[in-house]
Order: structure tokens, then C-alpha cells, then sequence
């Protein structure tokens, strides 16, 4: 018996839209960019016909328009849109993620360990495609799983955009490693069997992807002040991580972040030898101030990936808090929220770029005083 092998006309489409599915999301093709059909023909050697069809089920999943008189073109997600798109993300993926760790059958919590594994080795293996792929699979069975059907049409329906925004964030140094691990929580979560603590990780990890694409849209670093300050396209510092308790990502949620914005007063103007650049937005020093305080760490070995700036602005910005009398209330919603231990300490920057362990300047329960040799 002989083995049909030929590709057939449909096996041809679907590899097209595929191929130009998965150029669209590594950015391939920009956003706006006209797609020149001749041109794709060319390009992939297939027919005008298929290149067309393949158009139109991209055209349908909200990946490109046509625009009269212009033709097809890679569709333009605004900020506002994807703040729509993960605004309706954490209300049902929240939902969903309770509702699978209440219900789902082993077979179901084994196929979603399997899925995280393949998003892990994904990530070690540097692979945009099998993040993306793993990370779809791995939500595909939380929804198909919940056991609410409606929930799984409303996501399917803007699954293309979704995924085109998990490719542009992911590709931000170090955030698909911080991505695992809050995924590691939902599947934690799950395996207890805990439904709200898979709803609060499931959240969690729907705003830091949404914080993660607005710093990659919009986000302005500080000018570094030395070698200890973070090079966002660089390796980030090494942690000192102990094995058995390894730094927490902080997650800030909208609900606190209002409680929090009123209290702070307004950034103070940059420096004048960086007077073009616009500071790190308050949201973000935050993030990096927990991060140190709460794992205890030195402000240099606050890690590049995190998208908070460097360790020195952030000090900066919370001793700018702490001169304005407003980082004791702030310290204690911090408290209140399980994000910082009570009686953490408000560590002084230490002297950077001197070899050996750094040294702080002041001590550690004292108030935040500008060493002289640094500045």
C-alpha cells in the first residue's frame, strides 16, 4: 500500500496562514505595514489565491486590516486597546483558573503541568514560538477545563491579538523567566486545589503582562550613573538567591496602586546632565523598591529584567518619599498588602563599583542621607 504524501490546496492555506500568522507575531512584519500580495507570492511561492484566503482568515482574527484604495496591512494594537483586551483577560482568566482548580480531573491537571513544562524548556531554549505556543496551550486547557464555555469563546475571540501581545511582551529581557514563575503559582495553586489563590495568581500574572507591555511601549530608563546601574539589553546582575527561598517578583495591583498614587507627591525633575530623559514612572520604582526591601537584596543586585529602572533611582525615588514624609504610609499598605515583612529596613544605597561586598553608608534603620564621595 503506497503512502499519499502530496500537499493538498488546503494543507498549502493553512501552512500559509500559518507562516504569516507566526511572521506577524515575532514582528516580522510591522505594525501598518502594507502586505503586498505579488510580494508574499514571491516570497513564499504560492499562488495569488492562497495568498488572498489567507488574508481574509487573518483579516478575520483582527491581525490585519483593509482599508479601501490601500489594501491589507498588519493591524495596530494601541495601548488603550491592549488595556481593554487585559482588563477582560483577568476577569475571566481569574475566573477561569478558580473554576479549573475546582474542577478539573487529574488527566486535566497533568496536561496543564506538561503544557508549563514545555513553556519552561521554552524559555531555557530562547525559542519566541514555543513560548508563545506553550503558554496558548497552557491556557487553552484552563479554559477548555473551567467547565464555562462561554468563557472559553470570549477568549478564543481575540486569541490572535492576545498572543501577539504575549510575543512583544515576552521578548523584554528576562520577562518570559518571570512569567514561568508566575505560572508556576497558578499551576501550585491548582495542583491544592486552592481556587482562590489560582484566581489571585491568575490575575497577577495578567497585570505584570499588561505593566510588561506598557514599559515596552513607553518606558523611559534612567541614565545609568555607573557600572552598577542596569543595561537593559545586557545580562542582568546575578542574584545572591538562597535555594530554598529565591527573590519574589512583587506584583502591584490596580486596587492598591490608587490607594498608593494619592499619598506620593509628584517626581522630581531630572538631574541637569540628563534633562531630556523622563524619570522611571512611579509604578515601576515601587515595583524595584519591594523587590530589594522585601528580598533583602543590595540596590545593585536589583535585576535588569524587572523593568524598574536602576537601583540607584529607586533608592533615589524612595528617599525623595521618605524627605516628603510620605513612605511611612506607603511602607504600611505595603505591609498591610503581604508585599513587604513588618519592620523591613529602609537600606541606604551602598558605594557602587568598589571591589568586594558593598558597604552602606549609613545605618540600616537610619534616614537616607546622599554620601558625599558619590555625589
Amino acid at each position: 500500500m503506497t503512502l499519499d504524501i502530496k500537499i493538498t490546496p488546503q494543507t498549502v492555506l493553512l501552512q500559509t496562514t500559518l507562516k504569516l500568522r507566526e511572521a506577524i507575531m515575532q514582528g516580522h512584519f510591522a505594525p501598518g505595514e502594507r502586505l503586498v500580495e505579488l510580494s508574499l507570492c514571491e516570497r513564499m511561492g504560492v499562488s495569488r489565491t492562497t495568498i488572498r484566503e489567507a488574508l481574509r482568515r487573518l483579516e478575520s482574527e483582527r491581525l490585519i486590516t483593509n482599508k479601501p484604495n490601500r489594501g491589507p496591512s498588519v493591524a495596530v494594537i494601541t495601548q488603550k486597546e491592549a488595556d481593554h483586551i487585559y482588563h477582560v483577560r483577568k476577569l475571566l482568566e481569574g475566573e477561569a483558573a478558580a473554576l479549573f482548580a475546582e474542577r478539573a480531573t487529574p488527566v486535566e491537571v497533568d496536561l496543564l503541568q506538561r503544557a508549563l513544562d514545555d513553556f519552561e524548556a521554552a524559555v531555557v531554549q530562547d525559542s519566541a514560538i514555543g513560548r508563545v505556543s506553550s503558554t496558548s496551550e497552557f491556557y487553552e486547557i484552563i479554559l477548555k477545563g473551567c467547565g464555562n464555555p462561554i468563557i472559553h469563546e470570549v477568549i478564543a475571540s481575540l486569541l490572535a491579538r492576545i498572543n501577539v501581545l504575549r510575543a512583544k511582551s515576552m521578548s523584554a529581557p528576562g520577562r518570559a523567566r518571570i512569567s514561568a514563575a508566575e505560572m508556576r503559582r497558578m499551576m501550585t495553586a491548582i495542583q491544592q486545589r486552592n481556587a482562590p489563590a489560582a484566581r489571585m495568581a491568575a490575575e497577577a500574572h495578567v497585570i505584570a503582562a499588561r505593566d510588561a507591555i506598557r514599559a515596552a511601549w513607553g518606558k523611559n530608563t534612567d541614565e545609568p550613573d555607573s557600572g552598577a546601574d542596569i543595561v537593559l539589553d545586557g545580562e542582568a546582575e546575578s542574584l545572591p538567591e538562597s535555594a530554598n527561598h529565591p527573590p519574589v517578583v512583587p506584583v502591584v495591583g490596580d486596587e492598591l496602586w490608587a490607594k498608593i498614587e494619592t499619598i506620593l507627591p509628584p517626581v522630581a525633575p531630572r538631574r541637569r546632565q540628563y534633562p531630556g530623559r523622563k524619570p522611571t514612572p512611579d509604578r515601576f520604582a515601587l515595583l524595584g523598591i519591594i523587590y530589594v526591601l522585601g528580598n533583602r537584596i543590595s540596590w545593585n543586585h536589583l535585576p535588569a529584567d524587572l523593568g524598574c529602572g536602576s537601583g540607584v533611582s529607586c533608592w533615589r525615588r524612595m528617599k525623595n518619599w521618605q524627605e516628603a514624609g510620605v513612605w511611612p504610609k506607603v511602607e504600611r499598605l505595603l505591609v498591610q498588602a503581604g508585599l513587604l515583612p513588618r519592620g523591613s529596613p529602609a537600606k541606604p544605597r551602598a558605594e557602587i563599583g568598589e571591589p568586594g561586598p558593598a558597604t552602606w553608608k549609613t545605618d540600616i534603620a537610619g534616614p537616607l542621607r546622599r554620601s558625599a564621595k558619590r555625589d
